[in-house]
């Protein structure tokens, strides 16, 4: 009987240190993925504070075409709520598509997006 207890004090140890270990990953994770979060808006924040609109919008861009690998894509949110997330007004978005298509930088069909 000492033999079974000591097996099962062993075992209840082990189970113990798999689950701190699988705790400590988890919390490893976590802060990963809150650091790459942070770091992410960090980075939007100074995008916000040094880039022009353009360049916010055609970063954008290049963004959704790399995400989805191809320069063809649709976008996934209204011009309205682009213009929100870029902290220009829906006006203002207007006409940079606008000068995109004049410049022969884009080609622009409703929420439909070719860049050249």
């Amino acid at each position: 009987k000492t033999n079974e207890n000591t097996q099962l004090a062993i075992t209840t140890k082990g189970i113990s240190a798999v689950r701190s270990v699988r705790l400590i990953l988890a919390i490893y994770h976590m802060l990963n993925v809150y650091g790459e979060r942070l770091t992410e808006l960090e980075q939007r924040q100074i995008s916000l504070s040094l880039q022009s609109a353009d360049e916010r919008l055609l970063k954008y861009l290049h963004e959704i075409a790399a995400i989805q690998m191809n320069n063809t894509f649709e976008l996934a949110i209204t011009k309205k709520e682009l213009a929100v997330s870029l902290h220009i007004t829906p006006e203002t978005l207007s006409r940079l598509f606008k000068k995109l298509v004049t410049n022969g930088t884009i080609i622009l069909d409703k929420r439909k997006i070719i860049l050249l």
